[in-house]
């Protein structure tokens, strides 16, 4: 009898041991897969971001391509205008006796029908960008100024006749739409260098200006200026002295500071005691913030 019970109570103990060790195993299992789950849902997260943050991309790249074609058109239109409107304002008699004269970068006289082509072509890229960005946008705000100053002379340069003396009114108005032209092209421009981030591209090499100011005159330092003159790395690339003592030293350089470095060594090279003679002007404040620009690209 005894040893029925001591046998009963080992099988009730190893049952349950068995219970414990299938509950640890369903725990583990289940444990095991709520983690792989678990990772499959935050690579499945991952992925979806991923993919959105690929295709937001590919849209901003889209938005880009697209705007450039309509910049380009702007830009070349704004540039067709500020030669045209030059035309007219060169061309209002001036002097005793007076004379109307030619456009001296162009040699050409005023053209209305130019005129009249090159405004449309500015206000089908004006709409065009309206179409694509927000009004006073950095793409748009010159173009919108350029082609509201350019309506303003509008009836000026084609109902007055552009040899004959000009009421001033007119000619302020066709002088503003110049200006406006000019400065909106010269504002397009630089937008697209900021966000069309054409800056950064391998091999890429930019100019540098380098002024030397003349401490001391005399055949030291004119052999020391002739020597970087005759440099086959900078030939006609060295202008100067100018009446203020100031020589103009370009080159063209992959980072900062390079093209100093460079001139440096060029002038230690021929006279190690030119800083006697010779001063080099610090970069001015605006070529360290284009460098920083140049990284952020």
């Amino acid at each position: 009898m005894r040893a029925a019970g001591n046998t009963a109570r080992i099988g009730s103990v190893e049952s349950e041991w068995a219970t414990v060790l299938l509950t640890v195993a369903l725990v583990v299992v289940t444990g095991y897969y709520a983690w792989q789950n678990h990772r499959m849902v935050l690579e499945m997260k991952r992925a979806r971001e991923l993919a959105i943050t690929t295709l937001e991309a590919e849209e901003h790249r889209e938005r880009l391509r697209d705007l450039r074609e309509v910049t380009d058109d702007a830009a070349v239109a704004l540039n067709d205008l500020w030669v045209i409107l030059g035309s007219f304002l060169y061309a209002v008699p001036r002097g005793d006796p007076p004379v109307s004269r030619r456009s001296p970068t162009e040699a050409r006289y005023p053209d209305p029908q130019a005129f009249v082509d090159a405004f449309e072509r500015l206000r089908h890229a004006h709409l065009r960008l309206l179409n694509r960005v927000e009004w006073g946008d950095t793409f748009h705000s010159p173009v919108g100024r350029a082609v509201s100053d350019v309506q303003a002379a509008y009836n000026a340069i084609l109902y007055e006749d552009p040899l004959a003396p000009r009421d001033p009114k007119s000619d302020g108005a066709i002088g503003k739409a110049n200006g406006s032209v000019q400065h909106g092209l010269r504002e397009l421009q630089e937008t697209c260098r900021q966000r069309f981030v054409p800056l950064g591209l391998p091999d890429s090499r930019y100019a540098a200006v380098i002024v030397l100011n003349v401490k001391k005159s005399g055949d030291q330092t004119d052999k020391i200026l002739a020597a970087l003159r005759v440099d086959s790395a900078r030939h006609a690339k060295v202008s100067g002295p100018d009446k203020d003592g100031r020589v103009i030293v370009r080159d063209d350089e992959a980072h900062k500071g390079e093209a100093r470095e460079r001139l440096v060594e060029s002038l230690d090279a021929v006279d190690p005691g030119w800083r006697t003679l010779l001063d080099i002007q610090p970069p001015h404040e605006s070529e360290s913030s284009t460098w920083v620009r140049r990284h952020q690209a």
